[in-house]
């Protein structure tokens, strides 16, 4: 008769509960990751993604003069456009930053007009809400 102990063999249910899947382990970085910038993405941001920005068509800083703007901007000049502007002035790094932000915010709403009807009229409400610029 085998005694149990710490060194008895598991049984496989016990082995497989102990296995972690890299894909979930993975998709759950990429989750946390959207979590966070959805929460605090839009004060990183240093200029307003929905407003475009005088210099249109700014290219990205390379990488040799980006600590210099970052001292200049820290020292109170103006923010640089950290991967520049596209075609019509939007800055890249803020609409990046902001981003998230909506994605949670159709994703969550899909959900609950999937799951139930009768709740999605009231958390469309709640959800643009949330989602408005001056929450």
């Amino acid at each position: 008769m085998a005694a149990v102990g710490a060194g008895a063999e598991a049984t496989p249910a016990a082995r497989a509960c102990r296995r972690v899947d890299p894909l979930c382990v993975l998709g759950l970085v990429i989750v946390g990751v959207v979590a966070i910038l959805a929460v605090i993405g839009p004060s990183i941001g240093v200029y307003d993604p929905t407003l475009t920005t005088p210099d249109v068509s700014v290219p990205p800083p390379g990488l040799t003069e980006l600590p210099s703007l970052v001292s200049v901007w820290l020292a109170g000049g103006p923010a640089p456009h950290f991967l520049g502007t596209d075609a019509s002035g939007f800055d890249i790094f803020s609409r990046l930053m902001a981003a998230p932000r909506t994605d949670l915010v159709i994703a969550l709403f899909a959900t609950d007009c999937r799951s139930s009807p009768v709740c999605c009229s009231v958390s469309s409400q709640a959800i643009f809400a949330i989602s408005s610029p001056n929450s």
